[in-house]
């Protein structure tokens, strides 16, 4: 008889322990799926091949045409973009001793020209370079030298009224560009559609975290498991009363 009431015991203790650790896991899978989801809502968006930021400016070009551009970036990036020391050597690769810029810390950029007529250029490792100038958005302007990959492009959009031109030039093209704005793109249709998705997604999480809850409820707990599924029912449905409409099972006190 001993034997078997510690055996009861034991299971019963078994059951508890097996119960807390089912209600815990449940608990942070549902937790952990409602903030992802919350974080989820508010990552950058990137559409029609555009750069997550828009840079906006004046560009010059060597034949002297002046030109209200956007979205502009140095072979596609607008941040970390690597430029190089001119090396004094023609055998030195430049990538030695490399710098890496972003465009919302510049001003203008603009290449230099030997007589006049036509920006300089290098080669390094038998690869060829252009050299432009960075003057910086800081107080000081401060100007530096650099020189970059003759493979890396300028690329923008030429604005024509009410039409975006893409364009793309080697820096032996360009005689300087100015940046005067930049703001980050947010395309309406794709965020509306974005939020249509996770306010869908969300619903759902909900709905599965409160059916859950509500099972756990229905299984055997004492005082202290009652006070904190009350709790976890209360921090999920604060969680998902924002657009998405309260259950039965959901009270907020």
């Amino acid at each position: 008889m001993f034997m078997l009431k510690k055996l009861e015991a034991g299971m019963k203790k078994t059951y508890s322990a097996w119960y807390k650790s089912s209600w815990m896991t449940t608990a942070l899978v549902c937790m952990g799926g409602l903030l992802s989801i919350q974080s989820s809502k508010n990552s950058d968006i990137v559409t029609d091949n555009k750069p997550r930021i828009n840079f906006a400016g004046e560009l010059i070009t060597i034949l002297g045409e002046k030109l209200q551009v956007e979205n502009c970036t140095i072979g596609g990036l607008y941040r970390q973009i690597p430029v190089y020391a001119l090396p004094k050597d023609a055998d030195i690769d430049p990538v030695i001793d490399t710098t890496f810029i972003d465009l919302d810390q510049v001003k203008q950029i603009r290449t230099p020209f030997d007589d006049g007529s036509k920006p300089q250029s290098y080669t390094f490792k038998k690869r060829p370079f252009n050299e432009i100038i960075v003057i910086m958005n800081n107080d000081a302007k401060s100007e530096h030298h650099y020189i970059l990959e003759a493979t890396r492009k300028f690329m923008c959009q030429v604005i024509d009224g009410d039409k975006r031109l893409d364009r793309e030039m080697s820096f032996l093209a360009l005689k300087s560009i100015t940046i005067t704005s930049f703001k980050k793109h947010e395309d309406q249709y794709t965020q509306k559609l974005e939020n249509q998705k996770h306010s869908a997604a969300k619903a759902a999480t909900c709905s599965k975290a409160l059916d859950t809850i509500k099972e756990l409820e229905s299984g055997p707990q004492n005082k202290e498991m009652a006070d904190k599924l009350n709790s976890l029912k209360n921090s999920v449905c604060l969680l998902c009363q924002d657009g998405v409409p309260q259950q039965p099972t959901c009270p907020i006190k």
